[in-house]
């Protein structure tokens, strides 16, 4: 199935599992029906589909176009129960890390991505599988495209569509419009049912050919037709699927940006302990004791741990050993904190020197990116923190690199030699915030070795209900340190400043 892309209606998944399954909850109370029936569906769908090309797409809040040209869209639509809502995050982010693509993307129907991506590859030779209860699909089947129902088994590939709905895909649009679309608050012809819509399509084939020949239906609803001749253009374009959306929130130009990742169990773990799903913890638990894809470290070792926004982290306890971070054996009790001067790397020479002790030493070192926008991790990169031993050493990159530094080097896309034998290199690292860090430098085509420890998930495995924020973490231990937020730093809001503006002085304080 390599030459097979999977599509995964991920709305229609949610709200079908929602109401399928019900009294399910975790130790906290929170309800996890949803979360447990998509999960489970799609671990499902992995035993019949093999293929390593899936996405799953999901409506994200707010309005689209179809709402623009016609108010009352889905306006008969229940507003979404609270116990759904508060789910939903769950979803997309076990999702994300069960190593399936995610994409969301305001403005824009799931509907019109997942057809947009589907058409594209199609016309590129690639068989495609759209999983979803949404009729409303039938009208994009084709020889390359089928849907699949999965919770009732169902095929639909040209001939299902027929026998199903009694015209061929590409009446669909025109099927729908006629018989209205309740759940999309649509209205169609006044009494026309699925059997006066396949009649007359298979009779007239279109709308259009229907509108020519209007006088010779008869009966109510042939006058029925007739009164809604104005309004079903509207209905079409309402139901017709954009399939040449711009899809902003992710690169569909690769394949391999649609394909299926490594499971993070490193991350799927806490939550799957947090929400009570025990088999899929007990998966996870012995991954890692497997050897994780990415966590290597057999053993424990001495850390030392830094976050930009504080003081580093002298620590005796493994915070690194994944059987270890994952058991009570992690103590953040015995944590002790203390600040480390500044040193700025001020040529390429001395840059290599640093790693190449590093490496050569194997020593623990501690990582983090810091980027024009506190709150962005898309916004420009500005340096580059590796903490050692004795020191945070500060790379600048792009322009604010002084002038000696970097210069012969792409810094937007890290694209130094030096940096790259530092996040390749089997040197133990550890840093704060551990996904966030592995997502930016997976965009910049990097993927960081012997990653041994992640202090944000050390303190959600000590109390998953305590502030996880490094301030707050290094105040919870030493409680005397005056240890300001990045909010206090930067601002909040649109007010907030950049690094570049921030004062010589405050640039310290956040990197320290």
């Amino acid at each position: 199935m390599q030459n097979t892309l999977l599509l995964i209606d991920g709305s229609s998944f949610i709200f079908r599992a929602f109401y399928a399954i019900r009294n399910l909850s975790a130790p906290n109370g929170m309800p996890t029906n949803a979360i447990y029936g998509v999960i489970n569906m799609l671990k499902q769908m992995q035993k019949t589909y093999s293929t390593p090309h899936w996405v799953c797409v999901f409506d994200a809040k707010g309005k689209t176009f179809r709402d623009d040209i016609y108010p009352l869209y889905k306006a008969t639509r229940r507003e979404t129960p609270q116990e759904l809502v508060q789910q939903i995050p769950y979803i997309h982010e076990i999702i994300h890390d069960l190593g399936i693509p995610v994409i969301v993307q305001e403005g824009v129907e799931a509907d019109d991505i997942i057809a947009t991506i589907a058409q594209k590859y199609a016309t590129l030779g690639y068989k495609i599988v759209i999983a979803t209860g949404d009729k409303d699909f039938a009208q994009i089947v084709n020889s390359q495209i089928t849907l699949v129902n999965t919770m009732t088994g169902e095929l639909l590939d040209v001939n299902g569509v027929e026998e199903k709905f009694g015209v061929k895909p590409e009446q669909i649009i025109d099927y729908l419009s006629l018989i209205g679309d309740s759940v999309d608050n649509v209205p169609g012809v006044t009494k026309c049912g699925p059997k006066t819509a396949q009649k007359w399509l298979q009779e007239y084939g279109s709308i259009a050919n229907l509108v020519l020949n209007q006088d010779k239906l008869s009966g109510v609803v042939g006058a029925n037709f007739r009164a809604a001749v104005d309004w079903l253009p509207m209905a079409q374009r309402l139901i017709t699927i954009d399939c040449n959306v711009a899809i902003k929130e992710h690169d569909i130009n690769l394949i391999a940006s649609l394909s299926r990742k490594p499971a993070n169990y490193h991350r799927l773990l806490p939550v799957f302990s947090e929400l009570n799903f025990r088999s899929w913890r007990l998966e996870a638990e012995n991954a890692l004791n497997q050897d994780n894809h990415l966590f290597t470290s057999p053993t424990p070792i001495q850390n030392n741990n830094n976050d930009s926004n504080g003081p580093q982290v002298d620590t005796e306890v493994p915070l690194t050993a994944i059987d270890k971070i994952n058991s009570q054996d992690t103590e953040l009790n015995n944590i002790t904190f203390k600040q480390k001067p500044l040193h700025i790397i001020s040529s390429v020479a001395e840059l290599q020197q640093l790693i190449q002790i590093i490496i050569k030493n194997k020593q623990v070192t501690a990582f983090k990116l810091i980027h024009e926008d506190y709150t962005n991790p898309k916004s420009a990169l500005c340096c580059v923190l590796i903490i050692d031993q004795e020191q945070v050493n500060l790379i600048y990159l792009a322009e604010h690199q002084p002038d000696d530094l970097l210069t012969q080097h792409d810094a937007l896309s890290l694209n130094c030699t030096d940096l790259l034998d530092y996040w390749q290199s089997s040197a133990p690292k550890i840093c704060y915030n551990l996904k966030a860090q592995l997502r930016i430098l997976g965009s910049l085509g990097i993927s960081p070795k012997q990653i041994e420890g992640d202090l944000a998930l050390a303190s959600y495995i000590e109390n998953s209900l305590q502030d996880h924020e490094i301030s707050a973490i290094i105040k919870r231990f030493n409680p005397s340190l005056e240890i300001a937020t990045a909010a206090e730093i930067f601002g909040k809001g649109s007010k907030r400043s950049s690094f570049s503006d921030l004062s010589k002085g405050k640039q310290e304080e956040y990197l320290l």
